[in-house]
């Protein structure tokens, strides 16, 4: 219960740092990279938080690996299944493979955050230095998401029998949701302003118009968000090691209640049977010796 109220504050925390990181970049416009890179950050943590909360649903590696056996690991799952030519085969669950999904998450928030890093260093020493290399790091950026992505489909999809009562795609769309309002939306704005469709009026340009439209809307949807996670995350979990219990009507219980007193009054009496038998058995006996 400790680990799923520990997941229930992670992701609740992970929509209000979001939320708070945009509202800073609304009234400090120059901050925006800082909102993003913390945006971004933040989402990568708390998938690999989502993926060690799956893990601790089954009670640990060696029992997810129990539980799902025979199940086999399928790897042509999205986003890899749009390939036309991609034949990807079904492996066997063991403790490696479940290393190797763990290691295909656990990159996310480390290859981001260096990313990041990389791009707030070279905008504090000069601006013009990150607009220029802004668009050549985006294709490892996608190439990272693409494959953090690609392990929590394959392990929901592996684990969508065993957990089918906790509601994973819908937690996992709504941890999806921040990524794709942060990068499709803020990839929308941008060419709104390059298309020139935004007023420029200085000091203030259109690229802080655009800023502004989107950090506004994502106020909006990380409350949203929020709200809707808060309802997942607080829902009852069955205990996935209970058995079901049978319960009976008044007159069953009533009935075999019954029974269950004749056969102890039964079995009783006939104990005291036989132990008076064996009483005259015994006196039978006695008399015969004294009298010879």
């Amino acid at each position: 219960m400790d680990c799923y109220m520990f997941a229930f504050t992670s992701f609740c925390i992970l929509f209000a740092v979001v939320a708070l990181a945009t509202f800073c970049a609304t009234i400090v416009p120059r901050s925006h990279l800082l909102a993003e890179a913390v945006t971004q950050g933040t989402f990568m943590a708390a998938m690999y938080q989502l993926f060690c909360l799956l893990v601790a649903y089954c009670g640990g590696e060696a029992e997810l690996i129990r539980r799902v056996k025979p199940t086999t690991l399928k790897m042509k799952v999205g986003p890899c299944c749009c390939w036309p030519c991609c034949f990807l085969p079904s492996l066997e669950m063991t403790k490696n493979r479940v290393r190797q999904l763990r290691i295909l998450v656990l990159q996310l928030p480390v290859i981001q955050g260096l990313i990041y890093m990389t791009l707030l260093v070279m905008w504090a020493e000069r601006e013009s230095l990150y607009q220029i290399n802004y668009m050549y790091v985006q294709p490892v950026v996608v190439v990272s998401i693409l494959f953090g992505i690609w392990g929590m489909t394959m392990t929901i999809t592996l684990l969508k029998d065993v957990l089918k009562d906790h509601s994973l795609q819908a937690k996992f769309l709504v941890l999806q949701m921040v990524l794709l309002f942060a990068k499709l939306q803020g990839l929308a704005t941008r060419i709104i302003v390059w298309a020139g469709l935004l007023p420029c009026k200085p000091p203030i340009t259109s690229a802080v118009y655009g800023n502004l439209i989107h950090n506004t809307l994502m106020l909006l949807e990380m409350v949203l968000l929020s709200v809707i996670a808060r309802r997942l995350y607080k829902r009852p979990l069955p205990d996935l090691d209970a058995t079901p219990s049978v319960t009976c009507p008044p007159s069953t219980v009533w009935t075999t209640n019954l029974k269950e007193k004749a056969l102890h009054y039964f079995t009783r009496k006939e104990k005291n049977n036989n132990v008076v038998k064996e009483i005259n058995q015994q006196k039978a006996v006695d008399q015969t010796e004294n009298a010879s």
